[in-house]
Order: C-alpha cells, then structure tokens, then sequence
C-alpha cells in the first residue's frame, strides 16, 4: 500500500523542509500534524486500524 503520494510529498517539501532550512520551526510543527492527517487517510479504510498511525509515520520516514 502506498500512502504517500505527489501532492504529499510536495506538501512536506514546502511546508515542512522548506520553513526548517529557514529557521521557521513553529511553521514546521503545524504542518507536520496535517501531513500526516492526509497520509493516514490514505489508509484504505479495512485497514486503518491494523496500520494506523505506525505505518504511516513509518512511510514518511522512508
């Protein structure tokens, strides 16, 4: 199963990598809760529970 698509990953890059590389810490913490409320409902539903919040953060880390 793939959780993490283009429109994501763009998401992580301007709103996560970006405001690190400029100092912007706060901007970074706040986004990285939306990222991965879209990741996880990436998760086909029969299986959100068995993978939940593990597999997606686990797929980020990839």
């Amino acid at each position: 199963m793939k959780i993490l698509d283009a429109e994501i990953e763009n998401k992580i890059e301007i709103a996560i990598i970006h405001p690190i590389q400029q100092g912007e810490y706060d901007l970074a913490a706040e986004a990285i809760s939306k990222v991965i409320d879209k990741l996880y409902a990436n998760i086909q539903d029969n299986k959100r529970i068995s993978y939940g919040i593990v597999h997606t953060c686990f797929s980020v880390s990839l």
